[in-house]
């Protein structure tokens, strides 16, 4: 089951990266964006909902 958790603990633990280059992927990710957008993603929260953290894994793996 996937939980809520901040972006940079999420951004570290899968992808050993920071929370600005997480940002950063998903902002140059225009069909990503798009799925964001349609279930309410706030790119300024701090944490990712369970749905953000599915759409994610699903485009970078």
């Amino acid at each position: 089951m996937v939980k809520t958790m901040s972006k940079s603990v999420f951004a570290k633990e899968f992808y050993s990266v920071s929370s600005e280059s997480l940002r950063r992927w998903i902002k140059g990710n225009s069909k990503l964006m798009s799925e964001l957008k349609e279930i309410d993603y706030n790119s300024n929260s701090k944490l990712l909902k369970p749905r953000e953290i599915t759409l994610i894994r699903k485009y970078f793996g």
